[in-house]
């Protein structure tokens, strides 16, 4: 794994691909509903550059192998939604992207953020509790809620550092996939 980031307006085309890559499951997983392509294309285009933030963990040639989107609802509220490729699960990508979602709301003065997946989506449920987030059943759905504290001088800062530290060129990092054959991110204790 090479770096999460957020990714810029230009790079949405990389995002659109690894959403056309989740198999049908995957994407009803992630919207609620089965999705095709075009829906997908339509979502993509959607997407306002000035409120919703995609942060995105990439893989060694550039690819997104999971993203986290965090739409703003207003100035104080945000909703997000993750999708991870099959084969880069069971490595606590999404929790990482979700502490670091969570990080990056907090910084800018989101005070509450919300959740909606499908009560089947056992992962997600987990990784909600995980988190503290209440959670609320209505049949075939889960609305997760999380108020956040107010940022402090040190979360501000704390979470700049790693964003201005993911935008780095890839180029300018240490990278020796021969020393280090581990995943990345391991899934917390």
């Amino acid at each position: 794994m090479r770096c999460m980031r957020p990714l810029g307006p230009s790079e949405l085309s990389i995002y659109r691909e690894h959403l056309l890559r989740l198999d049908a499951e995957d994407r009803r997983l992630r919207f609620g509903c089965a999705v095709d392509d075009s829906a997908i294309d339509a979502h993509v285009r959607r997407l306002r550059v000035d409120a919703d933030r995609i942060l995105a963990l990439l893989d060694e040639e550039g690819s997104v192998v999971a993203a986290a989107h965090i739409a703003r609802i207003g100035d104080l509220a945000a909703e997000l939604a993750f999708s991870v490729d099959g084969r880069w699960r069971r490595r606590g990508l999404c929790r990482a992207l979700f502490e670091h979602a969570l990080s990056w709301a907090r910084s800018r003065g989101i005070r509450r953020v919300y959740l909606a997946f499908l009560s089947e989506n056992g992962a997600m449920r987990t990784l909600a509790r995980d988190v503290g987030m209440s959670l609320q059943v209505n049949a075939s759905e889960v609305l997760g809620e999380l108020m956040l504290p107010s940022p402090t001088p040190f979360s501000v800062l704390r979470e700049l550092a790693a964003e201005q530290a993911a935008l780095w060129p890839a180029a300018l990092r240490p990278f020796d996939s021969e020393a280090d054959p581990a995943p990345a991110f391991q899934p917390a204790a």
